[in-house]
């Protein structure tokens, strides 16, 4: 018998992967979770473009055409271009980029039975060589246990070996973003590790802000181990992508 207090494993691969993306996306709605999920959507910039400005757009043509019934035609034009607006941002939605998710399993102390109680998604854009980070959740039994601390050090980890194990292509850039940057809880990430910015670029140099954030995350990871939490990490060793 061990003698932490609680002990977590974090494990990225492509079958347990997809674990993560569905216990994020069912946890984050339900009851109590709902009006969390919702308020980091409507804060989003992209909620805003894509939502935001076609509603704006209908609501003008209806007010517009209320004024005078000579000028119904002009609700119709609008409505023409909220339908064309809604449909490219639905394009560009879809080219936002594979689902992958970081799982945080709980190891029983006994029977060393592993039960999913985190996770955090992100959508993997090949093409533009982009992370951005969709979501996450902790069980609400395991929280303030540093586990999302250690799920963000996770994709940090995994997002430097792309880039130093050579998996990226040369000339080639890879960046990390948050989906919600106007979210109370991505303004304090926002704020610790991307140097106020809303994306991060993956740069292994020893001076590079990601590097020292990646060194602060490690830290701030290992050093739960003195309060009895402890983390092993489990990630696939290949020299092909690991992300895309």
């Amino acid at each position: 018998m061990n003698s932490w207090t609680s002990e977590y494993e974090i494990c990225f691969d492509r079958i347990r992967s997809r674990m993560a993306v569905r216990y994020v996306t069912f946890r984050s709605f339900s009851v109590k979770e709902f009006p969390i999920a919702v308020w980091r959507m409507l804060s989003t910039r992209e909620f805003v473009i894509y939502a935001g400005i076609p509603a704006s757009i209908l609501l003008l043509g209806e007010l517009i055409s209320r004024v005078s019934e000579t000028l119904e035609i002009a609700r119709f034009i609008f409505t023409f271009i909220c339908v064309i607006w809604l449909l490219i941002g639905l394009f560009r939605i879809l080219r936002f980029g594979k689902s992958r998710g970081i799982c945080c399993f709980s190891i029983e102390r006994n029977t060393y039975e592993k039960h999913l109680v985190g996770g955090l998604r992100m959508k993997v854009h090949r093409q533009r060589l982009h992370i951005r980070i969709a979501g996450a959740f902790v069980d609400p039994l395991h929280r303030s246990n540093g586990i999302f601390t250690a799920l963000l050090f996770a994709l940090f980890r995994i997002a430097y070996l792309e880039v130093a194990d050579g998996r990226i292509p040369k000339q080639s850039s890879l960046r990390i973003s948050v989906f919600a940057p106007a979210h109370p809880a991505s303004q304090q990430i926002v704020r610790t590790y991307f140097n106020d910015k809303q994306d991060i670029c993956v740069d292994p140099k020893e001076d590079s802000v990601f590097m020292k954030s990646l060194t602060r995350l490690e830290h701030e990871t290992s050093s739960l181990e003195k309060t009895g939490i402890k983390f092993t990490f489990s990630f696939p060793l290949s020299n092909v992508s690991i992300l895309f």
